[in-house]
């Protein structure tokens, strides 16, 4: 446990340090920024993804550290915590079909 708290700790820092925003790209959202129910269809691979990315998230967002670069590897493995299941080679989410 204590292990990946240092990791946690170790990537927000590095991440606050040097990361660079992918947040002006739309990730599984709607025109208004919220989160379409598909974003969260799928399973963490990690078991730690609410402790790196401190699910400072509403129901409607995703959390701020999930928009960096330099953790989409990561953000991927948490797909759910994050809000990017569509986003998963293994989803199949067809982005052409409506989802209301």
């Amino acid at each position: 446990m204590y292990a990946l708290f240092i990791t946690a700790t170790l990537i927000t820092f590095i991440t606050l340090t040097f990361g660079f925003d992918i947040s002006n790209n739309i990730r599984c959202q709607d025109d208004r920024g919220r989160l379409l129910p598909v974003a969260t269809f799928c399973e963490d691979d990690r078991k730690d993804c609410k402790l790196i990315f401190k699910d400072f998230a509403h129901d409607y967002f995703r959390p701020y550290l999930c928009d960096k670069n330099i953790l989409k590897p990561t953000a991927l493995q948490c797909a759910k915590t994050c809000g990017i299941c569509c986003e998963r080679f293994d989803f199949g989410y067809d982005d052409s079909a409506s989802v209301e």
